[in-house]
């Protein structure tokens, strides 16, 4: 289950118990939601844009993975995920939360051109090597 946080100057509130939105529903302007529990902290925001991605958290390391390119303003939320409609034309993008984890679906409404669909790394002190 994945309960709604709010994100301001880069701190978070959680709301917990009976003041927890749980993924159900549309969510209003602004919202993220994380996971309620596991080895990792994942938030997922309703609408990512202007360079806004998702964070995966664990101790004091932290990565953040930001689409490069579509639209992900428009979404719907469940249990445990949140799908971005029409990201691309007849391309809709979800991410869900299993065992404390996230699993990316994209999903192609029809077939596709399109094979290619670039991220961009935030990692704050964590480095990232290349292996061949």
């Amino acid at each position: 289950m994945l309960t709604e946080a709010g994100v301001e100057d880069e701190e978070i509130s959680v709301a917990t118990g009976s003041n927890a939105r749980r993924m159900r529903s549309m969510v209003s302007t602004g919202t993220t939601y994380r996971n309620e529990n596991g080895p990792m902290t994942v938030l997922l925001p309703e609408k990512m844009s202007g360079g806004r991605g998702y964070t995966i958290t664990k101790g004091g390391d932290s990565l953040e993975i930001v689409p490069e390119g579509g639209d992900y303003t428009l979404s719907r939320v469940g249990d445990n995920a949140i799908r971005y409609s029409d990201v691309y034309e007849n391309v809709d993008v979800q991410y869900t939360i299993l065992n404390g984890t996230v699993k990316e679906d994209i999903i192609l409404l029809e077939k596709q051109d399109r094979n290619n669909f670039s991220y961009k790394l935030k990692s704050g002190s964590l480095k990232f090597n290349l292996n061949p």
